[in-house]
């Protein structure tokens, strides 16, 4: 079956949402397979990333899965990812964290200029990142000086849409 990355991502989106409806649900159980009445032939390892991806039978590797989206954002779903998890017990919660997965790299695909990011469970878009990151390294830095750094050492600039330019500084001045 010859897919395009967004229709493949859509279909993935698809089938994990039906997982994610109720514990005990298996891929190959999907309605929306041709042998349970659906419109869809099987594909490698039920799974429409992996077909469009051009995977062969066998195991996934950094190699067998570079072209995949969501090994792309997050790494290997298999080999201890998070499709392992829900293979070992088949929870609707980890289908819905993979199905929530999907929909962001699909968001970012369809809106580059607006792309999101997942941070455990949360949905951030990217500029917020961006700021919390910088945030954080200032933090580090406060938390963990160097001997020979002083108060006036630490400060942070942080550039948001609203004010392009922002300060951060903690001092030991009043």
């Amino acid at each position: 079956m010859r897919l395009k990355e967004e229709k493949a991502l859509e279909l993935t989106i698809e089938m994990w949402d039906w997982l994610g409806e109720s514990d005990g649900r298996h891929k190959g159980g999907w309605a929306g397979w041709k042998k349970h009445g659906g419109k869809y032939p099987q594909v490698r390892h039920d799974c429409f990333l992996c077909e469009y991806s051009g995977m062969k039978e066998g195991h996934a590797s950094p190699e067998t899965c570079k072209k995949c989206p969501y090994y792309q954002n997050y790494g290997l779903c298999c080999e201890g990812g998070l499709f392992t998890k829900w293979e070992r017990t088949h929870s609707k919660d980890y289908a819905r964290q993979f199905a929530h997965r999907l929909k962001v790299i699909l968001h970012n695909k369809r809106n580059p200029e607006n792309k999101k990011v997942l941070l455990g469970d949360t949905e951030y878009d990217e500029n917020t990142v961006k700021v919390m990151g910088a945030f954080h390294d200032f933090l580090g830095k406060v938390l963990n000086p160097k001997p020979d750094e002083t108060p006036e050492d630490y400060g942070c600039i942080i550039s948001t849409e609203s004010r392009p330019y922002s300060y951060i500084s903690i001092s030991d001045n009043p």
